[in-house]
């Protein structure tokens, strides 16, 4: 390697760490926020559960939230009762130098990938911001006579989470890699992988760092678990006594006001598939817990047994009832 490559390549190495060490810096810095966004997808929820990129099963009090970097931060305020939250965090990959030369295709470093639970406050607001991966950019360092030219990428912005005192949180990007060329020979040198961190005034219990970390765009998913104060729902169906015509009524009553609960949900025992109609009202008090059933048999015979199965009616904390049946 001749003279003034050694020169170069010596100089796009401080250059490459300096673009790497972006991340350290931008994590010193308490009022800064790499800019990022999360992917919107809003549930149809009480306040419980945030709006944006969360989801939660049916009948599961754990919720997922993922947050991808497109360009914004995001303003995260922790559910009423949450008092701890499970994060893993990727900051994103180092660019790769756009060149068509196979010997100078060097890779970006990896983003750090960190995880962690760690403690909370309802009502708390946290800056998630996901980086965005670096992006080749083009500079000359040598002559300029046009022989001796190379390409440099920029280091993959960091992912981080900040409350009021700043980052608390860090997954730092990787170094951005650079291609060289002296005359037309062409090298190129590796991004350096990123570093992850917590502040240590929010330590979190089980934290690692994810050994294969992340190429491309960082990314951050957090889980929480919702606290249900009082238990699912129990339900008690019990029969109104006489019953003509082939009809059966039923009174219900949930042990706390619920939706979701209707006709279809009702599973009718000792009458032929097809050959039954049942219907649900509200009933007095109207509080959204007690119900009223009436089954109409078409064929009647024997016993006819109403049943509310588990799962079809939902509180206002996600839990849904257990089951209760009863015969008239």
């Amino acid at each position: 390697m001749g003279g003034l490559t050694r020169t170069l390549v010596a100089s796009l190495v401080a250059v490459g760490a300096t673009l790497a060490g972006s991340a350290a810096a931008a994590a010193a810095a308490p009022d800064s926020v790499v800019g990022c966004a999360r992917r919107c997808s809003a549930p149809t929820a009480p306040a419980a559960v945030p709006s944006g990129g969360c989801s939660r099963p049916d009948d599961d009090l754990r919720v997922r939230c993922l947050f991808d970097a497109t360009g914004e931060p995001e303003h995260w305020v922790v559910p009423p009762d949450v008092s701890f939250v499970h994060i893993d965090a990727w900051g994103a990959g180092g660019g790769v130098p756009a060149v068509g030369f196979p010997q100078a295709r060097s890779a970006g470093g990896r983003g750090a990938g960190i995880s962690a639970t760690v403690d909370v406050v309802g009502g708390e607001t946290l800056t998630i911001a996901v980086g965005a991966r670096g992006r080749p950019t083009r500079d000359d360092f040598a002559p300029s006579d046009g022989a001796d030219r190379h390409v440099v990428s920029a280091a993959g912005e960091d992912t981080t989470v900040a409350d009021f005192a700043g980052h608390w949180l860090v997954a730092g990007g990787g170094g951005g890699a650079f291609a060289a060329a002296e005359g037309r020979g062409w090298f190129g040198v590796g991004g350096a992988p990123g570093s992850a961190s917590i502040r240590p005034d929010r330590q979190g219990f089980g934290a690692r760092i994810d050994p294969l970390a992340k190429v491309g765009d960082g990314r951050l998913r957090l889980v929480y678990d919702l606290f249900d104060r009082d238990g699912r729902p129990s339900v008690v169906v019990r029969p109104v006594s006489g019953h003509t015509d082939g009809r059966r009524h039923f009174t219900v009553v949930f042990s706390e006001p619920v939706t979701g609960f209707t006709a279809e949900d009702v599973q009718v025992d000792g009458a032929d598939p097809g050959r039954f109609v049942a219907t649900v009202r509200a009933a007095t008090p109207f509080d959204g817990a007690h119900y009223a059933i009436t089954v109409f048999v078409t064929t009647p015979s024997g016993t006819v047994t109403a049943v509310v199965p588990a799962g079809v009616a939902t509180d206002d904390e996600f839990s849904t009832n257990t089951a209760s049946s009863a015969t008239p």
